[in-house]
């Protein structure tokens, strides 16, 4: 129930609302929640516009804007928030370590809740950091462990990178997976037309990915997998859909590797759940993952995936789906597994895989049940 007269309110505190696997979850559940009973509002660690910004106040959100640097400043700014535009009930941070700062001062100004939420495991970066760096995690770890009322994560790794080894001993500390809108996944589109919009032949071989064009998500490696499976078979086309700070870098490489009519760069799309469907197979070869939300959404429509061994297992959703390999396995190998995944998408043995995702905890009624579990008295 509501607290009072009024909605139970929460900030949440996050890098900014473009788009990605957490802003994708917390823009669903923003359209799901009932702003009778919970109010949500942002707060992001940036002045510039995101691409979901005007949806979100649309849906009757406020945004508020604070870099992190200089610190000083973004911490009167988040004291003159909560001061000002509250009172809040919950303060759910999405920021990692640095959640130990405005969870400080939620607590300073009394917020019942206080939520920390790890969404990637950073833990080959916490063993390679600087002595700087060191100190950073265990000042900010300290502070999380201290004001935080609950943890979450979005998979086991990621619990284990910011909460520890023993999370699974401490009170109000759970894996909460970031639910998937199944809603798109249950529409009509014609595999041939969509081929057809985007360049690709009727009966070509499609290699899929999603994600954002940063470092972890290995790029690179995707092109070089494309490189030896195009140098096979003239059918071979790869389809790479998202956006982000490499993706010039990206399109110039398959230009200057002669691979630009066959590797598809679409940009930001709204319609992955359609595009995945003029897929064969997904390959996610990421250096690492908080969970890898890609993998479940090309098991909704039933592809196989080949996935890198450094993303969390939790993301096999449908057994059997999934084909695990190394980083260190070469080029020629993810080749002939996405090979045979493309033919196993087409087996049809799996009788309705968008089932089997509403029932597990991916589907965004699970997730959102869970929260509200937390977000209400």
């Amino acid at each position: 129930m509501p607290r009072g007269n009024r909605p139970t309110r929460v900030l949440h505190v996050l890098g900014s609302l473009n788009p990605g696997g957490v802003e994708n979850w917390l823009l669903n559940l923003l359209k799901r929640m009932n702003r009778d009973s919970v109010r949500m509002d942002f707060l992001v660690h940036t002045q510039t516009p995101g691409a979901y910004d005007r949806e979100v106040m649309e849906l009757g959100a406020t945004i508020f804007r604070s870099e992190v640097r200089p610190l000083t400043k973004y911490v009167t700014n988040v004291r003159d928030i909560l001061r000002k535009h509250g009172p809040y009930d919950v303060i759910h941070s999405h920021v990692n370590f640095f959640s130990g700062i405005p969870l400080f001062f939620a607590a300073m100004e009394s917020i019942p809740v206080r939520i920390s939420h790890s969404h990637t495991d950073t833990r080959r970066e916490q063993r390679s950091a600087t002595m700087g760096r060191r100190f950073y995690h265990w000042l900010m770890r300290g502070l999380v462990d201290k004001y935080s009322t609950h943890r979450l994560a979005a998979s086991e790794p990621a619990a284990v990178s910011l909460f520890g080894g023993d999370w699974r001993n401490r009170v109000h500390t759970q894996v909460l997976h970031c639910g998937l809108d199944l809603a798109p996944f249950e529409e009509q589109v014609s595999r041939i037309e969509l081929r057809a919009t985007l360049g690709i032949p009727e009966h070509a071989f499609v290699v899929g990915h999603v994600g954002r064009f940063v470092p972890v998500k290995n790029h690179d490696f995707v092109l070089t997998i494309a490189a030896h499976m195009i140098g096979l078979s003239n059918d071979v086309y790869f389809l790479l859909l998202g956006d982000g700070p490499l993706w010039q870098s990206v399109r110039d490489r398959a230009v200057s590797s002669g691979l630009a009519e066959r590797v598809i760069l679409t940009g930001f799309r709204r319609d992955v759940a359609s595009l995945l469907r003029a897929m064969d197979c997904l390959v996610l070869p990421s250096q690492y993952e908080g969970l890898g939300l890609a993998a479940v959404e090309a098991q909704v429509v039933g592809l196989r995936c080949v996935v890198a061994d450094s993303v969390p297992r939790e993301v096999e959703v449908i057994p059997g789906t999934v084909k695990w390999l190394s980083l260190q396995d070469a080029a020629s190998v993810w080749a002939s597994a996405l090979f045979e995944a493309g033919r196993d998408s087409h087996n049809q043995d799996v009788p309705n895989p968008l089932e089997l995702v509403r029932q597990s905890s991916f589907h965004i009624t699970s997730s959102l049940e869970e929260l509200l579990k937390l977000y209400l008295p």
